[in-house]
């Protein structure tokens, strides 16, 4: 992602413009062994559909907005410049400008997983003796 960040939006939207059947193998075979690794861990099926729509749209969505911050001037040290933040009325943006400083310290992976353990502490529990064969973790 790092090295091609432009094929994000390729890649974040189109196996979604086809009916699952004709999606690429490889994201068929990824669902599927996501299915797999839910249903072992105890989730009814319902649940882990679930689960894993609510994991891909949560990642889609970190990628599309967060991994895409956009440096208007690499070179400039001034963040409101560097993000191109200036050319946005002051009256009408007032949030946006204040939070500059938040916009410069942001570290993509940091927050990436943060937030994605906030996200996991939000959904049900599997059954901890059907994954793990009876014994705790």
């Amino acid at each position: 992602m790092h090295a091609h960040p432009e094929i994000l939006p390729v890649v974040a939207t189109r196996p979604l413009a086809v009916p699952v059947a004709r999606r690429p193998k490889a994201w068929l075979q990824l669902t599927e062994h996501m299915l797999a690794v839910l249903a072992r861990a105890g989730f009814d099926d319902a649940t882990a559909l679930t689960v894993y729509r609510t994991v891909v749209a949560w990642n889609l969505g970190c990628l599309l907005m967060d991994k895409r911050q956009v440096v208007d001037d690499p070179d400039e040290p001034d963040v409101l410049l560097r993000l191109g933040l200036h050319r946005l009325p002051a009256a009408e943006y007032p949030r946006l400008r204040a939070l500059v400083p938040r916009f410069a310290d942001y570290d993509d992976e940091r927050e990436l997983m943060a937030d994605l353990d906030a996200l996991l502490t939000r959904l049900p529990e599997p059954p901890a003796d059907t994954f793990y064969g009876g014994c705790t973790p």
